[in-house]
């Protein structure tokens, strides 16, 4: 219940806030890229995105853990994603979703049959407590 998903800008996805924070998808502009790649959904909460970081006079793009940031962070990070810090010079954004009924919980083994949870998939995004990215 929890997918990515490469999308070339305009991404055509209209986002709202989240009644529990973060931002979901409030509905995809007809012929849009979201749209036109048949995965994202109206309802599908936005855990991650790639977002592009100065350091040392170098740029670094990441995905970023998002779930529970604020509107206006969350739209920067995707704003921040251009073809000049992107190795293949691509306008392009990548995004990790989960749908509106994904379990928060793993249902099981996730190595063994069994699905992976929201909790456990943002856990595997989290940064290093030395990372710059925590610093910002």
């Amino acid at each position: 219940d929890c997918y990515e998903v490469k999308l070339k800008k305009p991404l055509g996805i209209a986002f709202e806030e989240g009644s529990d924070g973060g931002v979901v998808v409030q509905y995809l502009v007809e012929g849009g890229n979201a749209e036109q790649s048949g995965v994202i959904s109206a309802g599908d909460a936005l855990l991650a995105t790639t977002a592009c970081m100065g350091r040392d006079g170098t740029f670094e793009r990441k995905v970023i853990p998002s779930r529970f940031l604020d509107f206006d962070t969350i739209m920067g990070a995707i704003g921040s994603n251009e073809p000049k810090f992107s190795k293949t010079r691509t306008n392009d954004v990548i995004l990790q979703f989960a749908r509106p009924g994904a379990p928060m919980e793993n249902e099981g083994d996730p190595y063994d049959g069994g699905s992976r949870g929201v909790k456990d998939f943002l856990k595997s995004l989290e940064f290093p407590k030395d990372s710059p990215w925590l610093k910002r």
